[in-house]
């Protein structure tokens, strides 16, 4: 079985169709995967380098039964995707949705995988986020890129979930 590599990932935002293409969308994560990856206004993401960085707040446990150890209890659960993105003009759709979810304070709809969409056995975390950081590199050799962080955002019903192609 070979590992799969970073070229053939996606990132994915969720765009507000046909009548508003340039404005994010939520996406209703108690969906089935196979109706959340059939959807048309995926917009993919031509992001350079991508993390998911998935992590517990701790609660302190430590008592005198651990010998003198610190001891922590998983409390909730934190997930961070931070990824770069080289600007381009016009400014690309995920651009302007990622944009516009930034200065709107709107949540937009994340699908992160490890393959495209339409590949069977792909996974990986879909959310709806909010964009907690938007910010532009203009180095005087490089492209200008910009970077974001996308952090959960919502209610109960939108909470980040796997995900994997049927």
């Amino acid at each position: 079985m070979a590992a799969p590599t970073g070229v053939l990932a996606k990132l994915y935002v969720l765009s507000g169709g046909v009548s508003a293409p340039n404005v994010p969308a939520e996406i209703d994560t108690s969906e089935t995967d196979a109706n959340i990856l059939g959807d048309t206004d995926w917009v993919e993401v031509c992001a350079r380098d991508v993390n998911l960085d998935s992590s517990f707040d701790e609660a302190d446990a430590t008592d005198r039964c651990n010998a003198g150890y610190n001891a922590t209890i998983p409390t909730t659960r934190n997930a961070e995707i931070t990824f770069e993105a080289i600007k381009r003009k016009p400014l690309q759709q995920y651009l302007n949705i990622l944009k516009a979810a930034a200065d709107g304070r709107l949540l937009v709809g994340v699908l992160m995988l490890d393959d495209d969409k339409g590949t069977a056995e792909a996974d990986g975390i879909v959310m709806n986020a909010n964009v907690t950081n938007f910010s532009e590199s203009q180095g005087l050799r490089d492209p200008i890129t910009i970077s974001f962080t996308l952090k959960p955002g919502g209610e109960a019903a939108t909470a980040p979930r796997s995900i994997t192609a049927p």
